[in-house]
């Protein structure tokens, strides 16, 4: 087996087992409110994480001009989401 599918069934399992203990209700495990209301930031967190290379990066390097198309696309987006 190679080391990426060894990666890949690791993550998918590590991924399965934290969403698991918190979300079976026979568990004892609950999360507090503070921890709770942090968590609320993962997600656009994360997202971020993901797309900001997508826009901001092209060939190699941080293409933030006015002529890249992404960094339009990416603006175009947030209007449309705004509205």
């Amino acid at each position: 087996m190679s080391l990426t599918l060894i990666t890949i069934f690791s993550v998918a399992f590590i991924t399965f087992i934290t969403r698991y203990l918190f979300l079976e209700e026979k568990l004892p495990l609950r999360l507090g409110p503070n921890i709770g209301q942090l968590l609320n930031f993962s997600g656009p967190a994360v997202l971020t994480a993901i797309f900001i290379p997508i826009l901001a990066v092209s060939g190699g390097t941080v293409d933030i001009s006015i002529s890249n198309p992404y960094l339009w696309g990416g603006f175009a987006a947030i209007v449309a989401a705004h509205r």
